[in-house]
């Protein structure tokens, strides 16, 4: 499930189903590194959803810190058994960190980390970026079941 209107009245209804959130990370500089990871991003959060559909709760991307420490207090984490950030490894983003920062130990608790990797998006052919996407969202989704199994 997205952040839309269609979502949320789904989710309010199917709240037992959806155990997991994912919160996409980036690191939000007006750089061609930061542009390319959250290109990256969005299209394996798109297509992990589409393949896991009815199990996760995907708010949309926000930009690295503030943007994050701000969402804290406003997630209901009751509602979720499994919190799931999601982000380009390379991208600076210290959780441990910000996991500290927070002082929600029940998000402390309920925290996983799924990592994705990065590669030069611009001058790359079609057939393969969508190769290099379907890799990330294989590995994407083996991370998420090893989260739920543990």
């Amino acid at each position: 499930m997205n952040f839309d209107i269609e979502s949320i009245k789904q989710f309010q209804t199917q709240k037992e189903y959806i155990d997991t959130l994912i919160i996409p990370i980036f690191n939000m500089r007006l750089n061609e590194q930061s542009t390319n990871d959250y290109e990256i991003l969005q299209n394996v959060i798109i297509n992990v959803e589409q393949q896991l559909k009815g199990r996760l709760f995907v708010l949309p991307s926000i930009g690295y810190f503030e943007g994050v420490l701000s969402i804290f207090d406003k997630i209901k984490i009751d509602d979720f058994n499994h919190i799931i950030f999601i982000y380009v490894k390379h991208s600076e983003i210290d959780m441990n960190h910000l996991l500290q920062l927070s002082n929600h130990q029940e998000l402390i608790n309920k925290a996983n980390v799924a990592l994705l990797d990065s590669f030069p998006v611009e001058h790359m052919d079609r057939e393969m970026y969508e190769g290099l996407i379907k890799e990330q969202v294989k590995s994407s989704v083996k991370q998420f079941i090893s989260i739920w199994n543990n």
